[in-house]
């Protein structure tokens, strides 16, 4: 019975709200990855044109959306606590 549970515990799935965090942590980083493209800070595209500030503006305000989503889903869950 013991090694059941080990195994149980071992395979169990992570919740929705880990899944939907971990989305969110994710699209935020691809947000922070683009605005660096835009930049020219990736070896993909070096800083040999000009900057295009309106499209790092959206990545940088969607990056800073999803962090403050993060921010509330987890101050939700500590006051569930």
């Amino acid at each position: 019975m013991a090694g059941q549970r080990e195994n149980n515990e071992v395979n169990a799935r992570p919740s929705h709200r880990t899944v939907s965090l971990w989305s969110d942590v994710t699209a935020c980083l691809e947000n922070i990855r683009m605005a660096e493209f835009y930049l020219g800070y990736l070896p993909e595209k070096p800083n040999t044109a000009g900057i295009d500030h309106e499209a790092v503006q959206i990545q940088l305000q969607d990056a800073r959306r999803l962090l403050g989503s993060i921010a509330l889903d987890l101050t939700e869950g500590a006051a569930d606590a």
